[in-house]
């Protein structure tokens, strides 16, 4: 509903994505996770799959050097699982 539908909305209809996120005790924001679930995945919910096979930048920040590992540990993963291909970081 809301915000929340739109952005789904311009999610599905967007031709490439930059995704950036602060990182807080070692993952990505919880803003960012409700959103992802959020995300629907092609055949097993309809037919739209907007991250397959797209192209998608990760930036984040964080407050040490360490959080850079949020990057490669929580966020391409994450990625990985809608078929997306992730570059950055």
């Amino acid at each position: 509903e809301g915000d929340t539908a739109e952005a789904l909305d311009q999610i599905v209809e967007a031709d490439a994505y930059l995704v950036g996120t602060p990182v807080y005790r070692g993952s990505y924001s919880g803003a960012l996770k409700n959103l992802l679930d959020m995300i629907p995945r092609g055949e097993w919910q309809g037919d739209v799959a907007p991250f397959e096979n797209a192209a998608v930048g990760l930036v984040a920040t964080g407050a040490t050097d360490h959080h850079f590992l949020a990057v490669d540990q929580e966020l391409r993963p994450a990625f990985a699982f809608f078929g997306a291909h992730t570059v950055g970081g």
